[in-house]
């Protein structure tokens, strides 16, 4: 599976509907949903080069596509957001979109599709 916005995951039903744990068995119908659903983890580049995309060809990015109807969602540590904003100059250096319009589609479209998460490393 690939998230830098070039793939989509596909569903397939699962081979075995029960987990043996302990030695015992145990169903794993009360966990699966009424639908197919993918999680997807996403880092800084993935949704920068979304964004340029999307404000040049002005459509969807795959990224905001495969969270329609809520099969997907999209998760992203929480220092991404950060370095989104810090980034965001040297994409529109490089791109014939301005910054204003690239900041725009970043927080109307992507910050109401991602969830940030905390993510802490264990100590060693």
């Amino acid at each position: 599976m690939v998230w830098a916005g070039t793939a989509v995951p596909t569903y397939r039903e699962p081979c075995d509907e029960s987990i043996a744990v302990s030695g015992r068995h145990h169903s794993l119908a009360s966990y699966r949903g009424p639908r197919p659903q993918a999680v997807g983890i996403v880092d800084a580049n993935a949704i920068l080069s979304s964004v340029d995309n999307e404000c040049r060809n002005d459509r969807d990015s795959r990224l905001l596509r495969s969270t329609l109807f809520g099969y997907t969602t999209l998760y992203a540590s929480d220092y991404v957001y950060t370095a989104i904003y810090e980034k965001l100059p040297k994409i529109a250096r490089s791109s014939p979109v301005p910054l204003d319009e690239l900041r725009a589609r970043f927080e109307v479209k992507y910050l109401a599709a991602l969830r940030f998460v905390n993510v802490s490393m264990p100590d060693k």
